[in-house]
Parts: C-alpha cells; sequence; structure tokens
C-alpha cells in the first residue's frame, strides 16, 4: 500500500466512510496510524490491528520487559475501542476489555510475511 500521501488521503476517507464497518489493519495502514495518531479517532470500535513486534512498538513506543509490554497494549486496546493480535512464533489477542488470549502453536515462520498455515 505505501504511505505516500495519496495513500494516506485515500486511508482517512476510506476510514471516515467505514465508521462502522468490521476491519482488519496490517503492514502500511498500522505505519500510517502510527504517524498519524489523530486517525485512531475514526477507526470502528473492535478494528483489529495485527502488528509484529516493530509495528506494535511504533504504536506503544518501546518497552523493558514482557510484562511491560503487555500492559502498554493493553493500555492501548482499552483507549483506542481497538483488538490487537500481536504476531511473533506465538500470537497474543488483546480485547479492549483486558482479556488476553495467548496461542503457544505455531513457530517463529509463521512470523514471516506470507506465510500460511496449511
Amino acid at each position: 500500500m505505501g504511505k505516500v500521501e495519496e495513500t494516506v488521503a485515500a486511508f482517512v476517507l476510506f476510514l471516515k466512510k467505514k465508521k462502522d464497518t468490521r476491519l482488519i489493519l496490517d503492514a502500511d495502514a498500522i505505519n500510517i496510524l502510527s504517524e498519524n495518531p489523530e486517525l485512531f479517532d475514526l477507526l470502528p470500535t473492535n478494528t483489529i490491528l495485527t502488528p509484529h513486534p516493530k509495528e506494535l512498538e511504533r504504536l506503544i513506543g518501546t518497552w523493558t520487559n514482557d510484562l511491560d509490554k503487555i500492559e502498554k497494549a493493553k493500555g492501548f486496546c482499552a483507549k483506542y475501542h481497538c483488538i490487537l493480535l500481536i504476531k511473533g512464533a506465538h500470537t497474543l489477542t488483546l480485547l479492549p476489555s483486558g482479556k488476553m488470549y495467548f496461542n503457544s502453536t505455531g513457530n517463529e515462520g509463521m512470523a514471516t510475511a506470507g506465510s500460511e498455515m496449511y
């Protein structure tokens, strides 16, 4: 998708028109949001964001340990009423309510772009 000015403008228009739509956002959509935090107010409730660790850092800032990361991510979900599906060797899903789900199956290969599970 990219992050050029035209793409950002189109993304903003999309968000304004899709206020009641369920969304799953990944990659450059996450990067655009992290560079334009005012856009979080345009996200429909329970939008799902699927960051890998570096994208997550762009969203919530740095963390000192895993507990700190989880607490910052929980605060982010509550503030923006969104769902975070944090990708990695294992997947952590956080809901705005504070509930968390941890999937310990899979491996680091699943965190590689374009991976599919068969």
